[in-house]
């Protein structure tokens, strides 16, 4: 008998495994009323599919038909539904979209209790009516704190003072524009530097925890490429040297430095000195003025 249950099984699974295959590629589509002509009929042959239902919801959500959404969702997570997590944050948009916004931050506040981690579920639009909820505010900030360590952790936010919009100057002159900016959940630097002429580059920044120490890979249009590594770090202070540079103008050492100035702007000073006995030349003076804003 059980022989004869297996082989049922093993044809019919690619059949269910087709229907699921159809609600989830209409939702990934942005088919909602084809998803949810696909969700009913699978009720409809079983009505306990937990991911039918789950599904369901999610359209149903994107309907703004809230209260069929919460039933759905609610009927998801009596079957099961996996992971449950997810369920429980699709039935907080919907209570908030009903008036029941208690129950919702409850519900919320009980998934960040409980470790969850996703900053962007947070920001869906049935939330806006939170904006000025202090309790909401302070959930959201305790998930992003999860979800982004980088921007809480000092090592990796040691270079914050490097971040902006610039014009850069030598002198009184105007040689470049740099844009600076976190990247990767906060866990980098990215420099974005061009020139009136053709020269542009850019760098990656970033703390290695293997080491404890930040690291500059820069890269530009002349295919130029050089590999720093800290060498001192102290508050609105870092400074680099070059491991390995294959840039055809800098054959020697490059030693590189960012301080921040009383004034706000910071200045870059790199070195250069071609072997080790050699002394160190000056290569680039700039200063990082933060650009006005024109809009």
């Amino acid at each position: 008998m059980w022989q004869r249950t297996f082989i049922m099984a093993f044809f019919l699974l690619p059949l269910l495994l087709g229907a699921q295959g159809n609600i989830l590629s209409t939702y990934s589509q942005g088919k909602y009323s084809d998803c949810l002509a696909n969700c009913k009929e699978q009720l409809e042959a079983n009505p306990k599919d937990s991911m039918a239902l789950y599904i369901q919801g999610l359209c149903l959500i994107q309907a703004q038909d809230y209260k069929p959404a919460l039933k759905s969702l609610e009927a998801a997570a009596e079957n099961n539904f996996q992971p449950s997590a997810n369920v429980q944050m699709q039935q907080a948009r919907c209570l908030a979209q009903l008036g029941k916004q208690e129950e919702a931050l409850d519900l919320l506040g009980k998934l960040v209790k409980e470790g969850f981690s996703s900053y962007q579920a947070f920001e869906q639009e049935q939330f806006d009516v939170f904006s000025h909820q202090e309790h909401f505010q302070s959930l959201k900030d305790s998930v992003h704190r999860r979800a982004f360590p980088c921007f809480y952790d000092p090592y990796y936010t040691h270079f914050d003072f490097w971040l902006g919009e610039w014009d850069v100057f030598v002198g009184d002159i105007k040689v470049g524009e740099n844009s600076i900016t976190k990247q990767e959940g906060g866990c980098s630097v990215l420099e974005q530097y061009s020139t009136a002429r053709d020269y542009v580059g850019q760098s990656l920044n970033f703390y290695d925890p293997s080491d404890g120490l930040w690291k500059q890979l820069w890269s530009d249009n002349t295919q130029g490429l050089t590999k720093y590594i800290e060498t001192e770090r102290r508050p609105g202070y870092l400074q680099f040297i070059s491991e390995s540079s294959s840039t055809p103008a800098n054959n020697g050492t490059l030693r590189m430095t960012f301080t921040l100035q009383e004034d706000g702007s910071v200045r870059q000073f790199i070195e250069q000195k071609q072997t080790p006995e050699s002394e160190w030349q000056s290569a680039f003076d700039g200063r990082y003025v933060k650009r006005e804003n024109k809009n």
